[in-house]
C-alpha cells in the first residue's frame, strides 16, 4: 500500500523549497480502522467524529491521539487512507488550515459541497479512488515533524451513510540531505536530474509554509540551483 522501503529517497515540496531525505529504517503500523463517526446525512459535509460535530476534523484514535501527528525531527509519517462507503468524498487540509489540491479560493472553514474539487473517495479502479481495504496513492501523504492535518467529508448520496476510515501508516526513520554538504549536494543533484530514484510528493496547488531549517535542521532545496 505504501511503496517506500529502506534506502529509498523521499522528497516533500514546501513553499520555500524541497526537503529530500534518505529512508534509513521504518516501522509498519497496524492499519487503524476508525469507526468513530456518527451517521452522516444525505448530501452534506457536516459529520460528528469522536463526539465532535463539524466540517473539518483532526483524526484521533480511541486514545485521543492524532494518528497523523509526528513529534520527532528524524521521522516522517507516510500515510494512505481507505474510505468507506466508496462514494464518500474526503478532503485534506495539509497542513490545517490550508486546503489541499484544487479546492481553490474557498474559505478554509467553508463546507465542501458537490462542486468542490480536490477530493478522493473509496472507489476502485479510478485515479482518485482509495478503497477501504486497499488504500492507494490517491490519498498518499508524507508528513514531517509537527504538521497538523485535518480531514473534511462530503456525502454525495441521497441517503445517509456510516463513514469509516482505514488509515495505514509507515513511520520512516530518515536522514535529511543538507544542500550545504558537498556529498549531499551531489546526491540532491542526482535526484533532481533523475539519476537517483526518489518518491517526490507535493500537497498540491498549495505548497505549505513550513520552517524547514527550524524544524529539521537543514535548509530547503531550491530546485534549479543544484546542478
Amino acid at each position: 500500500m505504501i511503496d517506500i522501503e529502506r534506502w529509498y529517497n523521499i522528497g516533500i515540496k514546501t513553499a520555500s523549497g524541497w526537503i529530500f531525505a534518505l529512508v534509513e529504517d521504518f516501522d509498519d503500523y497496524s492499519p487503524i480502522e476508525l469507526n468513530r463517526f456518527e451517521t452522516m446525512s444525505a448530501q452534506t459535509s457536516t459529520v460528528t467524529y469522536g463526539g465532535t460535530s463539524g466540517v473539518w476534523h483532526q483524526i484521533k484514535n480511541t486514545d485521543d491521539e492524532d494518528v497523523f501527528w509526528e513529534e520527532e525531527k528524524d521521522y516522517v509519517r507516510a500515510a494512505v487512507i481507505g474510505v468507506w462507503p466508496p462514494s464518500l468524498r474526503v478532503f485534506v487540509q495539509y497542513p490545517a488550515p490550508v486546503p489541499r489540491k484544487g479546492i481553490g479560493d474557498i474559505r478554509v472553514d467553508a463546507a465542501p459541497d458537490a462542486e468542490t474539487p480536490g477530493w478522493f473517495n473509496g472507489m476502485s479502479d479510478t485515479p482518485y479512488g482509495s478503497p477501504f481495504y486497499g488504500p492507494t496513492d490517491a490519498s498518499f501523504m508524507l508528513i514531517p515533524k509537527e504538521t497538523l492535518i485535518k480531514l473534511g467529508f462530503y456525502n454525495p448520496e441521497p441517503f445517509s451513510v456510516n463513514p469509516e476510515l482505514n488509515v495505514v501508516i509507515k513511520r520512516l526513520k530518515v536522514r535529511y540531505y543538507n544542500i550545504d554538504d558537498d556529498n549531499d549536494r551531489r546526491i540532491i543533484s542526482a535526484i533532481v536530474n533523475g539519476k537517483i530514484p526518489c518518491k517526490r510528493w507535493s500537497p498540491g496547488t498549495y505548497p505549505f509554509n513550513y520552517p524547514v531549517e527550524d524544524k529539521l535542521g537543514v535548509p530547503p532545496v531550491q530546485i534549479g540551483g543544484t546542478k
